[in-house]
């Protein structure tokens, strides 16, 4: 991954803005790219915000790559625990 990278910026972004990042991260559940779906989905998870459980649900149960769902699953685990 580098600075550039989208996966690098989905995952940057959770860390430094917490909940503020949510509203940047929402949209890129839908970037073509199967890595950014996932690290935008892993970054929920650090956030720990449940506001996003309707847009995680949508990705575990539609997103066209298992491990974009996957991930969506592990992270709405998560926020459910």
């Amino acid at each position: 991954l580098t600075p550039e990278s989208p996966s690098f910026r989905a995952g940057s972004t959770s860390t430094k803005f917490g909940k503020a990042a949510v509203e940047v991260l929402i949209p890129m559940l839908h970037d073509p790219a199967p890595s950014v779906r996932r690290h935008a989905a892993t970054a929920f998870g650090k956030i720990g915000d449940t506001c996003v459980t309707p847009n995680l649900e949508r990705v575990a149960n539609a997103d066209s790559n298992a491990s974009v769902r996957r991930a969506a699953c592990r992270v709405l685990a998560g926020l459910r625990a």
